[in-house]
């Protein structure tokens, strides 16, 4: 096993989470260089939007995530993985300036009725 691919193995993951921290994380910029060539041939595929905002939110860059979500929402209000993410966005962004949530989308989104999230 070379240094760069992924251990194997239950035990390897959950031992030793820290160890494989360094390579999930460029494994998440690698993916996040795919996706944004992606949104920028199809901008309009929803998908690659949505992935693209959890990527930028696991690598912690909530203000282009949110962007980037604002308008997977625009592309598919119906899906509420991407709406909550979004909401949580808002609400780390808001945390972070110090001020109420003023990113009304994620705070006013339907639910479906009968929903379970």
């Amino acid at each position: 096993m070379n240094s760069d691919s992924e251990p194997s193995g239950f035990s390897s993951f959950f031992l030793c989470p820290a160890a494989s921290f360094p390579r999930r994380v460029r494994r998440y910029a690698e993916a996040r260089a795919t996706l944004e060539k992606a949104v920028a041939l199809r901008p309009d595929i929803f998908g690659s939007n949505a992935l693209l905002g959890a990527t930028l939110h696991t690598l912690g860059e909530d203000e282009a995530s949110y962007e980037v979500l604002v308008h997977a929402h625009a592309l598919n209000p119906g899906d509420h993985e991407t709406a909550d993410l979004l909401f949580k966005e808002a609400m780390i962004l808001a945390e972070r300036e110090g001020t109420q949530p003023k990113y009304g989308l994620a705070l006013a989104y339907p639910r479906q009725p009968g929903y379970v999230g």
